[in-house]
Order: structure tokens, then C-alpha cells, then sequence
């Protein structure tokens, strides 16, 4: 049985003896894609910012909007669908013109649909001020992921917006 197959626009002609399983096929394309050079964009790549965040190649959306001072996140990656190991590295950007503030060391030897993982306690210095956009409170968390493709690294870049807010103080006052 014979069937021509098109990836990142070339043409390949897959010979199997029976039909394949959707498991098999997706393995056969992505073997090709290994020994052929890299995969194209993000493809499959997903990133999870802690709880429910979840962004899925390049759509972000953040379920958990809102996080208080003393919060902690936890930054997930799980590279996939392109040449491995892999390098990931976590920022936070408060959007005050300082740019992207790397959280932790950047994570190599990555491999294929391993996670990497990242904290990032919201502090008061962070939620204090921070405007990314032009909403007041807000901070983007930033995941960029490179591959190891011999022609050259591809990137990913993933990104999440959520609102950083202060906690309320402990009010102690006493008459006596």
C-alpha cells in the first residue's frame, strides 16, 4: 500500500503492507520530520503557567486571571514536535519598561515531551506598579523554547497575561 504524504511542503510516499493506526502515523510523521530537518513553528508544543493556565501553540489563554502577593505559580513546559534535547527558559516582564526578567536558570538537555518546570512567587515588588499593556496589575509570563535542529534552533515563544494583586493588611488596632 502506497500513500503520498505532504510535510512543511515536500512531498513523501509512505509504503506500509497494511493501512497504518493513527498512532503509527503520527510516529511515521514524526520520524520523517527528525531525519528530514526541523518542524515547522510551534506545532504541538504546550506550556501550562501553574493550575489551569494553559497555552497551546501560540493561542495563549489563562483560565486563573488573578494571583495575590505570597502566590506561588508554577511555570510548566513540555516541548514536543521538534528536534530535541531542547533549552527552556521562564521570564516575567511587569511591563515598566524593564523587559523580560528571567525566573531561574535556563533548563537544556530538555527531551522530547519532558517537562521542564519553573517557580515564580508574586511578590509585593512585582505586583506593586506593574502595567503590562495598559492594564494596571497586569504581568505577562513568558516561556521560549529552542529546539536543537542542525540547520539552526527554532523557537517558540509562549506567552500568558495574568493580574497581580496585593493582599489585603492585617488591621490590629486596639483600644484599651
Amino acid at each position: 500500500m502506497e500513500e503520498i504524504i505532504t510535510l512543511d511542503g515536500r512531498q513523501f510516499k509512505l509504503s506500509t503492507d497494511r493501512p497504518l493506526t493513527a498512532t503509527e502515523r503520527v510516529q511515521t510523521i514524526a520520524e520523517i520530520r527528525k531525519q528530514t530537518g526541523c518542524s515547522s513553528g510551534c506545532g504541538q508544543r504546550v506550556s501550562n503557567m501553574g493550575g489551569n493556565e494553559m497555552i497551546f501553540s501560540m493561542a495563549p489563554t489563562c483560565t486563573r486571571t488573578t494571583y495575590s502577593s505570597t502566590d506561588t505559580i508554577t511555570m510548566k513546559a513540555v516541548p514536543d514536535d521538534g528536534i530535541g534535547p531542547y533549552r527552556v527558559t521562564f521570564y516575567y516582564d511587569r511591563g515598566t519598561g524593564a523587559g523580560d526578567i528571567q525566573v531561574g536558570a535556563t533548563q537544556t538537555g530538555i527531551t522530547e515531551a519532558t517537562t521542564a518546570t519553573q517557580l515564580l512567587t508574586i511578590t509585593d515588588a512585582i505586583a506593586i506598579g506593574a502595567v503590562y499593556g495598559t492594564v494596571a496589575g497586569a504581568i505577562q509570563l513568558k516561556v521560549v523554547t529552542d529546539d536543537s535542529c542542525p540547520t539552526g534552533p527554532r523557537t517558540c515563544t509562549e506567552t500568558c497575561t495574568i493580574g497581580a494583586v496585593c493582599i489585603a493588611p492585617t488591621c490590629n488596632f486596639v483600644v484599651t
